[in-house]
C-alpha cells in the first residue's frame, strides 16, 4: 500500500486511518475500543462489507497495511486525546468572562455578532495552544497552562503514548491537530448563521401579541418562498426570513404578499452587504420591510431614507403596530 519507510505516507497513512474512526465511531464507542482486546476484530464485525460505502471502501484498503495493529491503537489514544482537548478548551471558555459583549442589548448589532465570534476563535486558538503544546503569556496569569501540562503529560504517560509514536514513525500531534483545526472551521462556519436565527427567534418572542407559528417551512401557495419563522399577530400572519449575510440568495422569489399566505413579510439581515440597488429589488415588492443592524442602519443613507428598511434596535415594544400602520396607509 505505502512504503513503510517513507515518512509522508506513514504519516499520510495515520491521518486516514483517524479520519475513517473519527467518521464512524462516537466518543463512547472509541473508549470502549480503546478498552477492547481485539479492536481490529471489533471494527471488522461492525462493518459490513459493501463496494459503494465508502467507508466500508476505505477500511478494506487501510486495513491491508502490515502495520495496522501498530496504528490502530495510537489512532484512537490521539483521538481520545482530541476529546480531552475539545472539553478542557470549553471549560476554560466557560469562565472566561467578556464584560463588554455582556453589557450589549441590541442582539442583532454588529458589535454583539462580532462578539459572539470571539468565544469560537478563542477556541480555535486555545486548541491549537492546547493540542500542539504551545505557550503563550495569556497563560501566565492563572493556573490553566500548568494544569493543562501536567494533565497532558498524566495522559501520554499512562500509555506511554509519546514513545509509542516516536517509534511508530508518525508525528501524532501534528495530525491531531489538524483534526481539531478542521472540526473547529466547520463549527465557525455554522455557528454564526445559527446563532443569528437563534437571536432573531428570541427578540420577535419578546414582543406583545406575537406568537410563533412554525419554522422552516415553505408558503403554501408559493414553493419558492421560505420562512425561517411564521407568526401570528392580532388575526394577520408575519413571515420572517433570516439571513445574516445575503450574497447570491438576494435573487431569490419576492413576490408579493398578496399572492404568499402571509401578510407582512421581513427580510433580517445584517446589512454588510445589502447595497441600494440590492436593497430596492427587495423593498419594490407589496409587504416586504428590512431589518438591518443599527450599526449599519446609521451608515448608510439609503436605509434610514427608506421607511421600509428598520434598524436592529427598533425591534422593540410595539414596533409591529408602526409596520402595520406603515402597511395600511400604503394600500390606501
Amino acid at each position: 500500500m505505502t512504503s513503510n519507510n517513507n515518512y509522508l505516507d506513514r504519516n499520510v497513512y495515520f491521518y486516514r486511518l483517524l479520519k475513517i474512526l473519527l467518521q464512524k465511531f462516537s466518543a463512547s464507542e472509541l473508549k470502549k475500543l480503546k478498552e477492547s482486546k481485539n479492536p481490529l476484530n471489533e471494527i471488522n464485525q461492525k462493518v459490513k462489507p459493501s463496494k459503494t460505502n465508502g467507508f466500508d471502501v476505505n477500511w478494506k484498503i487501510i486495513k491491508e497495511n502490515s502495520e495496522i495493529e501498530t496504528f490502530l491503537p495510537l489512532a484512537i489514544s490521539l483521538l481520545l486525546y482530541k476529546d480531552w482537548v475539545k472539553e478542557r478548551t470549553k471549560k476554560y471558555l466557560e469562565n472566561h468572562k467578556f464584560p463588554q459583549f455582556l453589557r450589549i442589548e441590541d442582539k442583532l448589532s454588529l458589535n454583539y455578532d462580532n462578539f459572539l465570534l470571539t468565544q469560537p476563535y478563542s477556541y480555535r486558538v486555545l486548541a491549537r495552544l492546547m493540542s500542539s503544546n504551545g505557550k503563550s503569556i495569556l497563560f501566565q496569569t492563572d493556573n490553566f497552562w500548568e494544569e493543562i501540562l501536567a494533565e497532558k503529560e498524566e495522559l501520554f504517560k499512562k500509555d506511554n503514548l509519546k514513545e509509542k509514536l516516536i517509534k511508530a514513525k508518525v508525528d501524532g500531534l501534528p495530525l491531531i491537530s489538524l483534526i481539531i483545526d478542521e472540526s473547529v472551521n466547520q463549527s465557525l462556519k455554522s455557528m454564526a448563521g445559527d446563532s443569528y436565527h437563534e437571536r432573531v427567534k428570541e427578540i420577535f418572542s419578546k414582543l406583545l401579541n406575537l406568537k410563533l407559528i412554525s419554522e422552516k417551512k415553505s408558503d403554501s401557495k408559493n414553493k419558492g418562498v421560505e420562512y425561517d419563522f411564521i407568526f401570528s399577530y392580532q388575526e394577520k400572519k408575519i413571515g420572517i426570513s433570516v439571513k445574516r449575510t445575503l450574497r447570491e440568495r438576494y435573487k431569490q422569489n419576492w413576490e408579493d404578499t398578496k399572492n404568499l399566505e402571509v401578510d407582512i413579510m421581513f427580510l433580517i439581515t445584517l446589512g454588510i452587504d445589502l447595497n441600494k440597488e440590492k436593497s430596492q429589488i427587495i423593498l419594490q415588492r407589496q409587504g416586504w420591510y428590512v431589518i438591518v443592524a443599527s450599526e449599519m442602519y446609521e451608515k448608510q443613507d439609503y436605509f434610514k431614507q427608506n421607511p421600509k428598511v428598520f434598524a436592529s434596535n427598533q425591534v422593540i415594544g410595539k414596533f409591529l403596530d408602526k409596520v402595520f400602520e406603515l402597511e395600511e396607509k400604503k394600500l390606501k
